[in-house]
């Protein structure tokens, strides 16, 4: 089922590229994690995770909020999930607020939480805004 966007296209961000880093079932990471390109996390994340391109496998476990271009889930997270593409895959399990550009949620996930549809822009893409200044003569 898609959600957010009338296009049902299965093609999830970054699904050609390459995977560029993978964090193994037998890692646990506490901290932050900040990546570019393609990246798969098979252990366990205990932090905020940050990036590109994610994607969180069955024995994938992330405690943390997520701010990502694109997410394919198929683990668990406890936290807040901020992408422009989110795949919730069958055995998907999130518990935590969802902001999402395109939303795709397949039957069998799991989510205890709030969605909210949003047109989110990456930390890449946001650029400060300068304040306007009042036209005066003085």
């Amino acid at each position: 089922m898609a959600l957010f966007n009338k296009n049902n296209d299965d093609t999830h961000a970054g699904s050609t590229a390459p995977i560029s880093s993978m964090l193994g079932k037998d890692l646990r990471l506490v901290g932050e994690l900040s990546f570019k390109g393609k990246t798969q996390i098979d252990g366990t994340v205990e932090g905020n995770v940050q990036g590109e391109h994610l994607i969180l496998s069955e024995v994938g476990r992330i405690k943390g909020d997520v701010v990502v271009d694109s997410l394919l889930c198929h683990g668990s997270i406890e936290g807040n999930i901020k992408a422009k593409l989110l795949t919730l895959a069958a055995k998907a399990s999130v518990r935590g607020r969802i902001s999402a550009v395109n939303l795709t949620v397949e039957a069998g996930a799991s989510i205890d939480g709030e969605i909210q549809a949003s047109n989110f822009l990456s930390p890449q893409e946001q650029t400060p805004r300068a304040s306007s200044l009042p036209d005066g003569d003085s």
